[in-house]
């Protein structure tokens, strides 16, 4: 008797774990079926919304869209897309521009230098090309511009960053070095300009003493030192997709011009034989002597041409030279010739 009520508890008690267990299942199902459910809404990007959803809808990803047609000049920045370096875009700014500063040197010499390289935010980069050996030089520089398109821009700025010229200011002097040049690296990208000074960059290695640097600066100067010959060289690695324009002639759109009396600029120094000095009218209306402001040069006056003015110089310009000597109110000048690129005011830090 107590045997068999014992088989009965027993049976009652295993179909009632049979009944939870079974119920269990079904709870486990049911929250698996969630959670996919939940997964595919979140790879589709979905959001979930509340009852009547008999069930995921298959999505296709969006792509963001993108602005059609030019940037105006006035917009500060690019809008890049992910992973792109944000950074000027106006004709008149500049993203990179790579420069010698200091050094000892003919004042003449630093009257007319230039960069070594500029990329404006237009995408334009513009170099210095060979000039012909002759004497007396060409009045003007043979300046040459490439444009590239946005994708040769962020290769730049990419070198740029692996360069370590996107990680913020430095300086990285050599005491031991004299009169030697600066080489600035100005890089306006990211929100940020950035400004990185290598003193005597241009200086061959073994020429700089071992115990001078730090290891670490040795590394930072040869980055550097190889970003700038790779500008210098962009046609040996930049994709051709990647280039907008092929290399011309720089448009000069402004002129600066430090004018010296011919007989101030050319004290103890004689026209070598056979030299004949080319002799000019000064074609414009305000006389020489009344135009911009002096200059550190001995009796020298610093102005800047552009529009009408520059249109009618320009012309003359092209089979002038440097011992070009320009007759105004009875005096006789001697010109040293600056083009102005984007970014400068002209005439800077040379008053008197």
């Amino acid at each position: 008797m107590s045997m068999s009520m014992s088989m009965r508890k027993r049976g009652a008690s295993g179909r009632q774990s049979l009944r939870l267990m079974s119920i269990f299942g079904v709870l486990v199902i049911l929250g698996m079926l969630m959670m996919a459910c939940g997964s595919e809404e979140d790879i589709g990007g979905r959001t979930g919304s509340s009852g009547g959803d008999s069930g995921p809808t298959p999505t296709t990803p969006v792509t963001p869209a993108t602005p059609t047609g030019e940037i105006p000049d006035s917009t500060p920045d690019a809008s890049p897309t992910t992973g792109e370096i944000e950074h000027p875009t106006g004709d008149d700014e500049v993203i990179i521009r790579v420069a010698w500063e200091g050094g000892f040197m003919m004042p003449q010499m630093l009257v007319t230098r230039l960069p070594l390289f500029q990329l404006n935010g237009n995408g334009c980069y513009i170099v210095q090309g060979p000039q012909i050996e002759i004497y007396p030089q060409p009045a003007l520089p043979n300046l040459l511009e490439t444009c590239l398109t946005e994708d040769g821009v962020q290769q730049i700025l990419q070198e740029a960053e692996a360069a370590g010229l996107l990680d913020g200011d430095a300086e990285y002097p050599i005491d031991t070095i004299a009169d030697a040049v600066t080489t600035v690296f100005t890089v306006n990208a990211g929100g940020e300009t950035i400004r990185v000074e290598a003193y005597a960059l241009d200086f061959d290695a073994s020429d700089v003493p071992s115990d001078a640097l730090t290891p670490e600066q040795v590394e930072a100067r040869e980055k550097l030192a190889e970003f700038l010959a790779k500008m210098n060289d962009l046609g040996s690695w930049m994709p051709a997709d990647a280039i907008a324009s092929e290399e011309r002639i720089y448009e000069i759109e402004r002129l600066q011009i430090v004018a010296q009396p011919a007989e101030v600029a050319n004290a103890g120094m004689e026209t070598p034989e056979g030299i004949e000095i080319q002799q000019l009218e000064w074609p414009l209306e305000t006389p020489i002597a009344e135009l911009g402001e002096e200059h550190f040069l001995d009796q020298g006056r610093c102005f800047v041409l552009e529009g009408a003015d520059l249109g009618t110089i320009l012309p003359m310009l092209k089979d002038a030279n440097q011992l070009t000597q320009w007759s105004s109110g009875g005096e006789q000048y001697q010109f040293l010739y600056r083009p102005l690129l984007a970014g400068e005011e002209g005439c800077e830090g040379t008053a008197a």
